[in-house]
């Protein structure tokens, strides 16, 4: 069964974002938003923020119900998440 998550994050790029996708306990997709810096799983492994995909089951990732998002917000992001990879735009700049 899949399930998707929403939750807090903080790198070096400053506080953010983090959208998981887990099927079962493992996570199959992920996208981490640091302001106006992207990161997904498409790739690998990021220099600014390591691994693309956490490599930590559900039931030790501290994950919740509070945490939990839909389908369709999960999707959302993974389809915009490439638009944002490698540009610098300001936060409140029209995204496409």
């Amino acid at each position: 069964m899949r399930r998707y998550f929403r939750h807090p994050a903080e790198s070096d790029l400053g506080e953010g974002l983090v959208y998981m996708e887990f099927d079962g306990e493992w996570a199959t997709r992920q996208v981490e938003a640091y302001g106006s810096r992207w990161f997904d799983s498409r790739q690998e492994y990021h220099a600014e923020i390591g691994p693309g995909l956490s490599d930590q089951p559900l039931s030790e990732s501290g994950l919740g119900g509070s945490d939990e998002i839909s389908a369709a917000e999960f999707e959302e992001i993974w389809q915009e998440s490439p638009l944002h990879r490698y540009t610098h735009l300001p936060p409140d700049a029209p995204r496409h």
